[in-house]
């Protein structure tokens, strides 16, 4: 199975609390390697693989299982994107990203500018106004080949209105849900093509990036644990196909 964009919510950890976070109150969990391991299964390519939270660096053991299992699998995979908040410099985390960047195959094998996605930190308005010094991570993360410093940087102009925003009464935009595209061809071999396929940290499947945790757990459309991926794209797109 091809998945296009898979977004993995390695940790529900955070060292910081951002008036405008959409996802709400940091909690302390992170993926297992059971979760991991299922939501694994059955994939054999993936274009683009995402790290989120929570805070990635707080959980670089998990991103380390996970670059291990895709090895193991054999799973091919083209790039990789995380955001950090920079708050902590963590070698550890720029140590697994190189192996996952070594790993990746990009265009004819080779990377320079046809690689996509990277490292970047977020230097928005919220995590300034949180006071702390990103300076070392900046410092550590700039002689990475990947690390993209500005891509992040300026203000956010309209937060989405979910989790603390949305308590905080400064959520703007309504997320918008995915709308997944899914193919099952005459053989049951499923590709996601187009829209990230989104796995939280509990292993639901959620169709949009950008909500809540009390969003994700209401909106969820199947969990790992209980289905493969394969089975839960399928029952989705059917699901779709339905309603049109």
């Amino acid at each position: 199975m091809y998945v296009s964009e898979l977004v993995i919510e390695v940790t529900r950890r955070c060292n910081l609390e951002c008036a405008h976070c959409l996802r709400g109150k940091a909690q302390r969990k992170d993926i297992d390697n059971v979760t991991v391991d299922k939501l694994l299964e059955g994939v054999t390519s993936i274009g683009t693989l995402t790290f989120t939270g929570g805070e990635p660096s707080l959980a670089v053991d998990r991103i380390k299982y996970i670059v291990q299992q895709i090895k193991h699998w054999n799973i091919n995979l083209d790039a990789f994107y995380v955001v950090t908040n920079g708050k902590q410099a963590s070698v550890e985390l720029a140590l697994v990203l190189i192996e996952l960047y070594a790993y990746c195959q990009g265009e004819k094998g080779k990377h320079g500018e046809h690689f996509i996605g990277g490292l970047t930190m977020s230097q928005d308005q919220y995590h300034q106004a949180e006071c702390y010094d990103y300076q070392p991570a900046m410092d550590l993360y700039s002689g990475l080949t990947f690390f993209r410093p500005d891509e992040r940087k300026g203000d956010i102009d309209m937060p989405y209105d979910e989790g603390l925003a949305k308590d905080n009464g400064i959520g703007e935009r309504i997320v918008d849900l995915n709308r997944i595209g899914v193919e099952v061809d005459d053989y049951g071999d499923v590709t996601a093509n187009d829209g990230p396929v989104y796995i939280n940290a509990l292993g639901d499947v959620v169709p949009a990036c950008d909500l809540s945790y009390q969003s994700q757990d209401e909106l969820k459309i199947g969990n790992v644990h209980n289905n493969t991926l394969k089975e839960i794209l399928t029952a989705y797109v059917k699901l779709e196909e339905v309603e049109v």
